[in-house]
């Protein structure tokens, strides 16, 4: 072939439409008009932050704990109550040292409201190397934000998906069910592990996103992604505290003030629910528009 043969081959962008490509070869141009696939920007930075830098539970939407003024020495009391382990915490921190050895995995914590379960993983996140990564993805929307950066997901990473429903129920969208398609390959992906997707629902949402479809009803599977992510990975958070588990509850009501006094005016030994039922009950009364409401 003699170098008059050889023609230069350029590639190039069509400038007169968005999905469409030209490319020139030997002569002949050829227009794909097929939209090219969307490819995402990813961040320069892997998403979350390292769990050293992150000491406000409340950022990661613990719930407040009521204030109680005991002999003017409430301000020296930690962020926090004193955490009180349960069964269900014995069974978290099992899956918390199975991923530190190397397997992904996702826990879902299913209980009531204000029965301790954004708490329970704030105390399990504490068991990890402070290096770890910790993504609470949240905007513009949260399962956009979620969907947007999942590639990035870098191994050593926990992500923090608290009242999981609203990444995963999106009436009249498909995003819920497409990122719980892409929390399975997450998990599944050993390039990017190990991982924790930690999460909490309370029941009814679990129901929703889990039922199976009804045999007959000629209705699509709208949860299908959903149900096979959930499924097996649900850690149940009780109402209260079990009679085993009073002794603890106590010692740590000792010293105290705010479990003490949880201890001794919830109704039902509802204790949780009293911690963190006051600061709210009190920001709608503060915030209520007439006193009736009030």
């Amino acid at each position: 072939m003699s170098d008059s043969d050889r023609r230069p081959v350029i590639r190039q962008d069509a400038a007169a439409r968005d999905d469409a490509r030209i490319y020139q070869a030997g002569g002949d141009i050829i227009i794909n008009e097929a939209r090219a696939p969307q490819r995402r920007l990813l961040p320069e930075q892997p998403p979350g932050r390292c769990i050293s830098e992150i000491a406000d539970p409340y950022a990661w939407e613990v719930h407040q704990a009521i204030t109680v003024e005991s002999d003017g020495s409430a301000e020296h009391l930690p962020t926090l109550p004193v955490y009180v382990e349960r069964e269900h915490d014995q069974r978290l921190r099992d899956a918390v040292q199975q991923v530190v050895h190397g397997a992904s995995k996702i826990v879902m914590l299913v209980g009531g409201s204000s029965t301790g379960k954004t708490r329970a993983c704030w105390e399990a996140i504490q068991l990890l190397p402070p290096s770890w990564r910790l993504w609470h993805p949240i905007e513009p929307s949260r399962p956009e934000a979620a969907l947007s950066c999942l590639e990035a997901v870098e191994p050593n990473t926990v992500l923090w998906l608290n009242e999981t429903q609203h990444y995963l129920l999106t009436p009249n969208s498909p995003m819920g069910e497409n990122l719980a398609a892409g929390l399975r390959a997450l998990l599944r992906d050993p390039e990017h592990g190990p991982v924790l997707i930690l999460g909490t629902l309370w029941h009814e949402y679990w129901a929703t996103l889990t039922a199976p479809p009804t045999s007959g009803s000629g209705t699509n599977d709208s949860h299908s992604q959903a149900r096979a992510l959930l499924t097996g990975c649900d850690l149940p958070v009780p109402d209260k505290f079990s009679e085993s588990e009073s002794a603890n509850l106590n010692a740590a009501a000792a010293v105290d003030p705010r479990l003490a006094h949880a201890v001794k005016h919830a109704e039902q030994g509802h204790i949780t629910q009293y911690l963190t039922g006051g600061p709210a009950l009190i920001e709608r009364y503060l915030n209520a528009p007439r006193p009736p409401g009030r």
